[in-house]
């Protein structure tokens, strides 16, 4: 059994990677070396980055007292910080600081953050539904058939790395073929029902890679897909992959959610929801996370330590306690938004990717009061926008006529009862 100090640390590194930069490495604990003797050092937790040409380094410190943390810890903090070469230290505190703190940490490049537990009474402006779902795709009973272009035909292991394609660095199995159609084609997947219903999926790829996707910036090659039989590369005709899919849904009631909140000195607020749930019969923490700038995510971890990105939805088709939804688990869902004194109108909902709303703030305080609303139903044009927008390679014409909408004269938003086009 971890001790609860360890535990806070834990939590605290976890709110830290939901907020991070996107290609950030968050560790908990860490040893940094100390620039002065030479020596390593422990961190509760850092986050590494790089921009430009410079690694960033932030050291995160955290105390779990019942008094507030004083000056004399701050100080510490300072000289240690400058010790390792850190950007900037954040101090987490579960009672607060003291006013001498507070001057100590404002001079020497210290963030200053209280995290504590909220309670259920405190929950009603809570960035979280009082009832939502987790939703998992789970794959099974995978059959894979490999033709080779000498005209025989092999049943492969699919999770044996025994494909080759030089868009992809290294030997991959057939499963991940699966995860390549998906991306190329979303609707592959919208024919099983949400029910537990079980479906059987045939996937058939031919040779020259073009189901395999391209890293943004990469240009395609001209090459044949390759199967490596006996230490030897085989050209291969085509690939067949059958596989049952189904949809797992594991229902969250905020009640029975433990609540965390983090205050910085600064006035900007996190917040965390976790709950531990059952999937396939096992045992998976999830966790929701609310970012200062606004943002949600939401995890699943498993007992294995693999944590993925879980899509948590409303339960319910017409929200009006619009203040708090995650835009992007809406994304590429038509929806209809009611305007006080308008006629209700149909289109989709979107944002902007992470990075570019960390570096840019007019942007991120117009997305605080306003939706953008991009007034059309055709998902494939959404798609393509919304591709444009991670690649920052966007034009207004792609999306068509954008709105933006002011939260607070927002009477509902209805979800469309279908995954097609409206």
């Amino acid at each position: 059994m971890k001790p609860e100090w360890r535990l806070f640390e834990e939590l605290v590194a976890r709110l830290e990677r939901a907020a991070a930069p996107r290609h950030a490495t968050v560790k908990s604990p860490d040893r940094i070396r100390d620039q002065q003797t030479g020596k390593l050092r422990e961190v509760d937790a850092s986050i590494k980055f790089r921009t430009g040409f410079e690694d960033i380094l932030i050291t995160i410190e955290c105390r779990k007292r019942k008094r507030k943390a004083d000056d004399t810890w701050i100080e510490q903090l300072a000289t240690k910080r400058q010790k390792l070469g850190a950007a900037k230290t954040i101090a987490v505190s579960s009672s607060g600081f003291s006013k001498s703190a507070e001057a100590t940490a404002s001079m020497n490049a210290i963030e200053l953050r209280t995290f504590g537990e909220v309670q259920q009474s405190s929950l009603d402006d809570w960035f979280l539904p009082p009832h939502s779902a987790h939703v998992f795709r789970q794959i099974e009973n995978i059959e894979c058939q490999v033709q080779t272009i000498d005209g025989q035909i092999r049943q492969v292991d699919p999770m044996n790395p025994c494909l080759q394609h030089s868009h992809v660095r290294g030997l991959f199995p057939p499963v991940l073929l699966i995860k390549f159609a998906e991306i190329n084609d979303e609707k592959r997947f919208w024919q099983i029902p949400f029910d537990g219903t079980r479906s059987k999926l045939r996937f058939c790829f031919g040779a020259s890679g073009e189901h395999i996707p391209l890293p943004t910036g990469i240009e395609p090659v001209d090459s044949n897909l390759q199967m490596e039989i006996d230490g030897q590369l085989s050209i291969v005709d085509s690939v067949e992959v059958i596989c049952t899919a189904w949809y797992e849904t594991i229902v969250a009631d905020r009640e029975s959610m433990t609540h965390h909140e983090s205050q910085s000195s600064q006035g900007l607020m996190s917040r965390h929801s976790s709950f531990i749930g059952k999937s396939v019969d096992l045992p998976v923490e999830f966790e929701h996370f609310q970012s200062d700038d606004g943002s949600h995510t939401s995890t699943a971890t498993f007992p294995s330590g693999v944590t993925i990105e879980s899509i948590q939805i409303p339960l319910t088709r017409r929200l009006t306690d619009v203040w708090n939804i995650d835009v992007r688990s809406l994304h590429l869902i038509v929806v209809t938004i009611k305007m006080r004194s308008q006629e209700p109108r149909k289109g989709f909902l979107f944002t902007f990717p992470r990075g570019e709303l960390a570096t840019n703030e007019s942007l991120r305080g117009l997305l605080r009061d306003h939706f953008l609303f991009a007034q059309h139903t055709d998902t494939d044009r959404m798609r393509r926008f919304l591709t444009a927008l991670e690649r920052r390679t966007y034009l207004h014409a792609e999306v068509g006529k954008v709105l933006q909408l002011p939260k607070r004269d927002v009477e509902y938003i209805e979800l469309m009862p279908d995954r097609g086009d409206a």
